[in-house]
């Protein structure tokens, strides 16, 4: 288990769990904790510290690690004045072999054409959307699956799958598989609720130094504070809050879903 973030001083630095293991290969007390790395402040080149972010394990391409993907950090107030939050849209990858991060260089790509779509129509579609990245966000849900190499779910407009060769268009693979991380939901602001139901999937490529983002259909409603797991071609959400903000005609507390 990889352990990062609070808004306390000291609370940007990176710890691990591991779990002590009885005679018979089970769980058992007596785990250990270890200080993986110091914080990195902002100012010089790291993630510093933050809340509301995900942090979801990677292992593919020869590296191993954790992705970072936004948050918020918080910012204390000048004299007279009110708590400055910022909401990140960056992504961040933590390797366990050289224990250090490394900010991830983002990139979009096209959504696959729609059949029956006009060939302009799906030319124009395409290009908006060619450089598109997720908005920053906290308190979203995030998960790791993984799928065939070559599959609809791995493959760009252009018809390039994702391979070990680190291409562009990127994605991490071993034995034909290529993991595949999802993020959905959130809020996009804080203080206050923007809360969203858009949903995004990502590959890095093999060195984990630039993450290629995909725009997925939109969930049912915009959702905050949800959970999510993934298994091989299907995404699940449990719970979280249906935002009330943005649906005045419900009561509070944002109702669970």
């Amino acid at each position: 288990m990889v352990l990062y973030g609070g808004l306390v001083d000291g609370q940007g630095d990176v710890w691990s769990y591991t779990p002590a293991t009885g005679p018979t290969g089970g769980l058992s007390s007596g785990g250990v904790w270890e200080k993986l790395a110091d914080e990195v402040p902002a100012a010089a080149g790291g993630p510093g510290r933050r809340v509301g972010h995900t942090l979801t394990g990677w292992v593919a391409g020869g590296v191993a690690g954790v992705v970072l993907y936004g948050g918020r950090s918080t910012a204390p107030p000048e004299p007279g004045g009110t708590i400055k939050n910022q909401v990140y849209d960056d992504a961040w990858f933590f390797d366990l072999g050289s224990r250090s991060w490394r900010q991830l260089q983002a990139r979009g790509v096209a959504a696959p054409a729609v059949a029956g779509v006009a060939a302009a129509a799906a030319a124009a579609s395409a290009s908006a959307v060619a450089d598109a990245t997720p908005p920053g966000r906290l308190y979203h849900a995030a998960m790791v699956t993984v799928l065939p190499a070559g599959s609809a779910a791995t493959t760009d407009s252009s018809g390039s799958s994702s391979s070990s060769s680190g291409s562009s268009s990127g994605g991490s693979s071993s034995g034909g598989l290529v993991r595949v991380g999802l993020v959905a939901a959130g809020t996009l602001t804080s203080p206050g609720l923007t809360c969203a139901a858009d949903a995004w999937a990502f590959v890095l490529d093999c060195a984990a130094s630039a993450i290629t983002w995909a725009r997925l259909p939109d969930l049912p409603a915009p959702l905050y504070d949800t959970r999510g797991a993934a298994w091989r071609a299907a995404a699940y959400l449990q719970g979280g809050h249906l935002c009330a903000l943005e649906q005045p005609g419900r009561a509070q507390p944002y109702p669970f879903w």
